[in-house]
């Protein structure tokens, strides 16, 4: 079973730890050796692709998550960051969160500042505004951005999973807009 814990997730912890003291070459370094040991543990290569993402290398963590076995790559986990990245990347590049919400009362419709300021919130977890926002993107320009507001909104959904009671909520409004 892959969510069993193994030999090789005391090599992810000690990476993580490596990467949060500063040493991230080594971390990086440690984790690719994992894989090459384990290549069972998708956390590896999950954890590898996240710490990728944090230093801005997305086309590498993209390239990562890709070269997964296809099996691997249907996992919940790995079709959610993978989801992520644009988004996170989208966030990285974006202005400080009280700049856009500026923007925004001053400009309603400025759907970059707002497909932005979701993408921020969602990197931040606040998946509640995230939601409220892709919401109203999608509201406002179907078009934008290849229909940004509509899969922000998916992105959250399978993040926070069927359940939730955001889910939910926005899963709703999403169909009473598309009617």
């Amino acid at each position: 079973d892959t969510n069993l814990p193994r030999q090789s997730d005391k090599q992810l912890a000690e990476s993580v730890r490596l990467y949060q003291t500063g040493q991230v070459d080594d971390a990086l370094t440690m984790l690719a050796e994992s894989i090459m040991e384990d290549p069972v543990n998708i956390r590896l290569p999950l954890t590898l692709s996240k710490l990728l993402v944090n230093e801005g290398r997305f086309a590498d963590a993209e390239q990562l998550l890709s070269s997964m076995p296809p099996e691997q790559r249907r996992e919940q986990s790995i079709t959610n960051f993978q989801a992520q990245i644009e988004f996170i990347q989208t966030a990285s590049n974006a202005p400080a969160i009280p700049d856009l919400e500026s923007r925004l009362q001053q400009k309603p419709d400025d759907c970059e500042a707002r497909q932005q300021l979701a993408c921020l919130q969602l990197a931040n977890d606040d998946y509640e505004h995230a939601l409220e926002h892709f919401m109203t993107l999608m509201q406002t320009d179907r078009t934008f951005n290849n229909d940004a507001g509509r899969r922000g909104l998916l992105v959250i959904f399978s993040i926070l999973g069927n359940d939730h009671d955001l889910v939910k909520k926005y899963r709703e409004q999403l169909v009473e807009s598309l009617h």
